[in-house]
């Protein structure tokens, strides 16, 4: 499997995500509620992605995703959620990516939907979510700590 090329900037942060069905099955019905159901835990969110990349950065985005990726495998790479930068398994939704030159930069703004395989949740930072409400930042990397005070209040 390949992993993003360190050249590359990470995905900027302030994009979003939409969050997929969870593997929830839904069946309406003509007489009564709708049923629903659980037939899969697995989930691969969809996150809506921007970064800006020089000339040079742009040459080795492309061949990365056509060439060593063949535009829909998965790859290494990290993603930015409400914990914060992660590293997971990542494809590009459809393969697909749009390129803008900046006006008056010869810069590329470059922005693409890209799918986490398997995302999971942190349980330590769901605890110091509740425990620390602050700042998100305040309680990532004092995820054990924050276990520790939590466990002995």
């Amino acid at each position: 499997m390949e992993t993003w090329p360190s050249i590359l900037p990470t995905w900027q942060r302030g994009y979003s995500f939409t969050p997929n069905n969870g593997g929830v099955l839904r069946s309406e019905s003509s007489t009564g509620r709708a049923r629903q159901r659980l037939v899969a835990d697995v989930r691969d969110d969809v996150f809506d992605c921007s970064f800006i990349l020089e000339p040079r950065q742009l040459v080795i985005f492309e061949h990365f995703i056509n060439v060593r990726c063949n535009k829909v495998d998965w790859f290494n790479g990290s993603y930015h959620d409400g914990e914060g930068l992660k590293d997971g398994v990542v494809r590009f939704v459809n393969g697909t990516y749009r390129v803008s030159q900046m006006s008056n930069a010869n810069l590329y703004n470059v922005s693409a939907n890209i799918e986490v395989q398997d995302r999971q949740f942190d349980e330590y930072g769901l605890l110091a979510a509740y425990l620390y409400p602050h700042t998100i930042d305040e309680y990532l990397g004092n995820l054990d700590d924050a276990w520790d005070n939590w466990y002995t209040e």
